[in-house]
């Protein structure tokens, strides 16, 4: 629902002769920027490594892109045993919007000795049309995470050659790197800290090598994540290595144990587990298709400004497909959701924002009660 027919709704309760002159300033507010958790803007997009551009490899490189951007989207890694997805990725063409190649820079001289003899040159990028996946999805059992997910501040402590410091986003030997690719595969924005000065007066590796939470909140602020990852990392044995875990996420919090023969295996394995549990937590419900009528309350909307960054915030989100405003007093506006998942997939996916602040208990048979942050 956009934001001028939402605004003829409440006009018309007050002052319809109003309308004229305030549309405008409300397109105005409109097309301003949301702030919340981060959107992803690639979640139907992929690439897949192929050795030629013959119409055999093209076709199963569609197949894989496809089943990447299944489990992207659902945020079920175990999506491609549904026999659903599996017929859909053996014949994957109806599902491709476009595609192109691009080529892969070879890897440094001194790295060249070190790469397998047949590293391919080729990278085949497809675009998949985001309603066929959907549908897919569905019609698997399976629910669609929408685009607008929690982020994750990642801290971690690694310890190596007796010596324990905290990965900083632009590592000398790219494992910041390895994390982000590895997050962006399955969809999840996962942030490394900077570590510049303001991060070294508050973040230290022996702290997380504790599990010390008492700066996370400054930590968070800053980065504006959802959540936090506490990790501890370190060498039991040549090459094999062991990490704890700690995934924190508004009032809950779990813990797990990961061992294996390389960092890079410890570390593949905490996005995936995290990228599980987010989607567990924040990934809607499965077989979820209809969308039903949720009454919300909202206060703090003292201005024209207010109500249109209100109305433009709810009907950006995923779960919302209409937005109608059913009454306005001094103190409030209500409106009346059409949303996916109902009343607690609302909750969740508001939570996630900075937007919308609830407020009280939620009461089973009232609205969801939310007060406009500045």
């Amino acid at each position: 629902m956009t934001c001028t027919r939402a605004l003829h709704s409440v006009i018309g309760m007050r002052n319809a002769a109003l309308l004229r002159l305030l549309v405008p300033v409300v397109a105005l507010v409109c097309a301003a920027p949301s702030h919340g958790a981060e959107e992803i803007a690639n979640l139907y997009e992929s690439a897949v490594d192929v050795a030629d551009k013959g119409a055999q490899v093209r076709r199963q490189a569609f197949g894989a892109a496809l089943l990447q951007v299944v489990v992207k989207v659902s945020g079920n890694r175990e999506s491609g045993a549904r026999p659903v997805v599996a017929e859909a990725v053996a014949a994957p063409d109806r599902y491709v919007q476009q595609f192109r190649y691009d080529s892969i820079e070879p890897p440094p001289a001194d790295a060249a000795a070190q790469a397998p003899a047949a590293t391919p040159t080729l990278s085949l990028w497809v675009q998949f049309d985001a309603r066929a996946v959907d549908a897919l999805i569905r019609n698997a059992g399976l629910s669609v995470w929408g685009r607008v997910r929690p982020s994750v501040l990642v801290l971690l402590a690694i310890e190596a050659g007796g010596i324990r410091q905290l990965l900083s986003s632009d590592d000398a030997e790219g494992w910041s790197r390895f994390i982000q690719r590895a997050a962006a595969d399955r969809g999840v924005p996962l942030v490394l800290p900077l570590m510049d000065l303001e991060d070294r007066a508050t973040l230290r590796a022996s702290d997380v090598w504790a599990g010390f939470e008492d700066n996370l909140p400054r930590a968070t602020d800053r980065y504006q994540s959802e959540g936090v990852l506490l990790g501890r990392v370190y060498e039991v044995a040549p090459n094999f290595w062991e990490a704890r875990w700690r995934l924190l996420l508004e009032d809950t919090r779990s813990e797990w144990l990961e061992q294996g023969e390389g960092l890079e295996v410890v570390l593949l394995s905490a996005v995936h587990e995290s990228a599980d549990r987010l989607a567990s937590r924040y990934g809607g419900f499965i077989g979820t298709t209809t969308a039903s009528g949720v009454a919300i309350r909202v206060t703090g909307i003292g201005t024209l400004s207010d109500y249109a960054r209100a109305v433009k915030y709810l009907g950006s989100l995923d779960a919302v497909s209409r937005v109608d405003v059913t009454r306005v007093d001094d103190v409030s506006v209500s409106f009346r959701l059409d949303a996916r998942g109902g009343r607690e997939t609302v909750r969740q996916v508001v939570a996630l924002g900075r937007t919308l602040a609830e407020e009280g208990q939620p009461d089973l048979t009232g609205p969801l009660n939310y007060r406009l942050l500045p």
